[in-house]
C-alpha cells in the first residue's frame, strides 16, 4: 500500500476546479456518493473565516463560534466518510484520492483549529470564572488555618480543585505540626512556671507568717491601749449622756409649755372666730328677715316710713298730704 500523503506534501496550488473534477471522478469510479461538495466546504470555511476578533465573554458570539465549528467538524466527518470508503476501492488512484482528501481537509482544518482555539480560550475563561467564584470559600478555608501564611489571589486561582485540596491538606498538616510543637513548648513553659510559683509561694508563706506574728504583737498592744481608752471614753460618754438627758428634759418641758400655750391660744382664737361667725350669721338672718318683711308689706320709700326701736321695726304708711 502506498505511503499516506501528509499536509506538507500536498500541492495546495491545484486549481479548485481541478479539485472538483477529481472529487467527482473519485465519486464516479468508487461508486461512493458524497454528502458534501467542494463548494459547500468553501462556503463553511468562509463562514468560519468571517468570525474574527471574537469577544470570548460574549455568549451570543461564542454560540455562533460553536455552531460554525460544529459545521466544520461535520464537513470534515462527511469528507472522511466519503474518501475513506472510496480509498478501499481505488487503490490505483490511491495517491490522488489522499491528495484530494488532504486538500479538502486543508480548506477547513485551519479554520476548525482556529475556532477550537477560541473555544479553548472561552473554556479557560469559564474555568477561571468558576475559580473566581470559589475564591472567597478557598480564602476562608486558608484563613481558618491561622498559620500566618499569605498567598496572592492569582496563586489560588492557578489551582484546580484537586490541586487546591492537596495544597490545603499540606498547609493543614504543617499547621497541625506547628501547633503540636507549640503545645509541647507551652507545656514545658507551664511546668517551669509552676515550679517557679511553688518556690515563690513557699517564700511568700514564710514572709506572711513573719508579718502575721508582728501584726499579732501589734494587735495585742493595740487592744490593751484600746481597753484603757474605752474606759475613759465610756466615762466621757456617760457624762455626755447625762448632759444630753438633762438638756433633753429641759427642751421637752419647754416644748410642752409652748404646746400648752399654743393650744390655749388656738382654743381662744377658735372661740372668738365662732362668736364672730355666729354674729355674722345672726346679722344675715336678721337682714334676710328684714328684707322679707319689707317685701311682704309692699314697702315704698315714697309712701312709707320705717321706725326702728331696738330689734323692732315698724312701717308707717302716709295716707294723704295737704298744704294749708
Amino acid at each position: 500500500m502506498a505511503k499516506e500523503t501528509t499536509n506538507s506534501e500536498i500541492d495546495v496550488t491545484i486549481d479548485p476546479k481541478e479539485i472538483e473534477t477529481k472529487f467527482q471522478e473519485i465519486a464516479k469510479v468508487s461508486e461512493v456518493t458524497p454528502t458534501i461538495d467542494v463548494t459547500g466546504l468553501h462556503t463553511i470555511a468562509n463562514k468560519a473565516k468571517a468570525l474574527q476578533d471574537i469577544d470570548i465573554t460574549n455568549d451570543e458570539k461564542m454560540a455562533e463560534v460553536t455552531a460554525v465549528r460544529k459545521e466544520l467538524a461535520e464537513a470534515r466527518k462527511q469528507t472522511v466518510d466519503f474518501v475513506e470508503p472510496a480509498r478501499e476501492k481505488l487503490y490505483k488512484v490511491y495517491k490522488g484520492t489522499l491528495q484530494v482528501k488532504n486538500i479538502l481537509l486543508d480548506i477547513i482544518t485551519p479554520e476548525e483549529d482556529r475556532l477550537k482555539a477560541i473555544e479553548k480560550e472561552r473554556k479557560e475563561l469559564d474555568t477561571r470564572n468558576a475559580r473566581v467564584a470559589l475564591l472567597p470559600m478557598r480564602q476562608e478555608a486558608l484563613a481558618a488555618l491561622k498559620d500566618g501564611v499569605e498567598v496572592t489571589d492569582e496563586f489560588i486561582l492557578d489551582m484546580d480543585n484537586d490541586q487546591f485540596v492537596t495544597y490545603l491538606n499540606e498547609r493543614t498538616t504543617a499547621k497541625n505540626e506547628a501547633d503540636r510543637i507549640a503545645l509541647e513548648a507551652e507545656k514545658t513553659r507551664l511546668a517551669r512556671e509552676a515550679e517557679d510559683r511553688k518556690i515563690a509561694e513557699e517564700a511568700a508563706t514564710k514572709e506572711r507568717q513573719r508579718i502575721e506574728a508582728e501584726q499579732r504583737a501589734q494587735e495585742e498592744a493595740r487592744i490593751a491601749k484600746a481597753a484603757e481608752e474605752k474606759v475613759a471614753a465610756e466615762k466621757a460618754a456617760q457624762k455626755l449622756i447625762d448632759d444630753a438627758k438633762a438638756d433633753a428634759e429641759r427642751i421637752a418641758k419647754e416644748a410642752e409649755d409652748a404646746r400648752i400655750a399654743k393650744e390655749a391660744k388656738e382654743k381662744e382664737d377658735a372661740r372668738l372666730a365662732e362668736e364672730e361667725r355666729q354674729r355674722i350669721e345672726a346679722e344675715q338672718r336678721a337682714d334676710t328677715k328684714y328684707q322679707n318683711f319689707l317685701k311682704e308689706n309692699d314697702y315704698s320709700e315714697e309712701t312709707d316710713i320705717i321706725n326702728r326701736d331696738g330689734s323692732t321695726v315698724t312701717i308707717y304708711r302716709k295716707v294723704a298730704t295737704i298744704t294749708i
